[in-house]
Formats: C-alpha cells, structure tokens, sequence
C-alpha cells in the first residue's frame, strides 16, 4: 500500500496528516492514539484509532490476500521523529514542519515530533495528539500499481473490512520516474469518518505503499501536508 498521504491529516491510523507547510495542522490537538497494525500481501491494514483490543481491528482493511490475525499493540520505538542522517550532501530540502526520517530501503519526510513506530513489515508515524498518521508498508505485491489497487479495492468491499468505504479517486503518477498509483478513499473508524490517500509502487524489486491519513473533516486544511508527505518519499536509489 503505499499511499497515502502526507503528516498532518493521514497517518492517522497511523496515517493521519495534515497539510501545512509552516506548522502541522489543527489535528495535532488530541489524545494519544496508540496503534495496532494489521499486515496483508500487498499492503497495509489501517489502525484504528482506538487503543489496542478493540472491535475496530477486525474490522481492518485487507488487500489482495486473507486478512492477518490482530498483533499486539505497538508501543512507540523512540519519543519523537529524528532526523535520518544523510550519506550525502545532496538531499533536497523538505518542507517546512517536516523531518526527514528513514526505513529499510526508503527515505520519507514526516512531521516534527511524530512518533515512530515499527511492527512487521510497516514503519508508521502517528500524530501524538491526534488520530492522523503516515505508515510506510513493504509487504511484497506484483504488477502494476494502478491495477493492483484496483484488485485491492475489489477485495477491501468483498470482505466489508473498511465500514463504509467509499473511493474517492485512483490516478496514476510516478515517483521519480518509477510508475506509481494513488488511491484516495474515506472509510470509518472508531474515531470516526477517516480519509486516507494511498501510493503504491515497486522500485528496485521492492513493492511499497505509503498511505497518510487523516479525519475526513480536517482533510481540506491538511492536503497540502498530505501531498508533502508523499512527494518526499524515496525509495534507495531512486531519484
């Protein structure tokens, strides 16, 4: 999965991001939000934005494979976001509010202070006063971007994990000349209506989709975050 979009508004499940390019976005005032994370073949599963043990996890999004058994709840690995160091002296700048962070095999820029969390296959940054978040999943998937997040969404209905999903858009676009998708969908959590964009693609034998999250009724005043977030992806070795 890998789409989604940028801090402040996505991430929230662990998607929730927001979009503003001086300061992170009004979502930020909340209740910590721990995350539980639901890994599929292909992509990720959405955490609620309920504590752990709910009935919300099985409910979780699956993708193109059968839906994982709920993992325990994940406790943050670090209090914050840190910057990742760079090998070289060519990174390009981010955007205001952003910090560049790193996983295996890719680079992201994510908003200042959120907080890092690694379970199976998936990185995610949660808002820590708030339900938005950015999850960066790597559970591998094959063929074409645009078309897998069209069997995504088949199946996403057919096992009726996301209440009330409703898509919104999928459009192709590239990530430093790789082909890539986005899918651009609301569905329901516990913390209520969430929406979430998502971008897949498969660079360097690696697949990814990188989603953020946010509450669909901040979603407008944190798009700019969203697409921030994900323009500033990088898998290794590209761009």
């Amino acid at each position: 999965m890998t789409a989604q979009y940028p801090p402040p508004a996505v991430a929230g499940t662990a998607a929730g991001t927001a979009r503003r390019r001086s300061a992170l976005p009004p979502i930020l005032a909340g209740a910590v939000v721990a995350t539980a994370v639901l890994a599929v073949a292909g992509f990720l599963l959405w955490p609620d934005g309920s504590p752990g043990g709910g009935p919300e996890e099985s409910r979780q999004p699956t993708t193109v494979a059968k839906q994982s058994t709920p993992g325990a709840q994940d406790t943050p690995t670090g209090p914050a976001t840190r910057p990742a160091s760079s090998s070289g002296p060519s990174a390009a700048p981010l955007p205001a509010g952003l910090v560049r962070s790193a996983g295996p095999g890719f680079t992201i820029g994510v908003p200042r202070g959120w907080q890092r969390v690694e379970r199976g296959d998936s990185v995610i940054w949660n808002d820590p006063a708030g339900t938005a978040y950015v999850q960066v999943d790597r559970t591998p998937w094959s063929g074409d971007p645009y078309e897998h997040w069209l069997t995504w969404e088949r199946e996403a209905i057919a096992d009726g994990n996301l209440r009330n999903f409703s898509r919104v858009s999928i459009t192709r676009t590239r990530v430093a000349g790789v082909p890539a998708a986005d899918i651009e969908f609301t569905w329901t959590r516990d913390s209520g209506l969430t929406r979430a964009r998502d971008r897949g693609l498969i660079a360097g034998g690696r697949s990814y989709a990188v989603v953020v999250a946010v509450p669909a009724s901040q979603w407008n005043e944190n798009e700019a975050l969203v697409n921030n977030v994900l323009d500033t992806f990088r898998p290794s070795g590209v761009g």
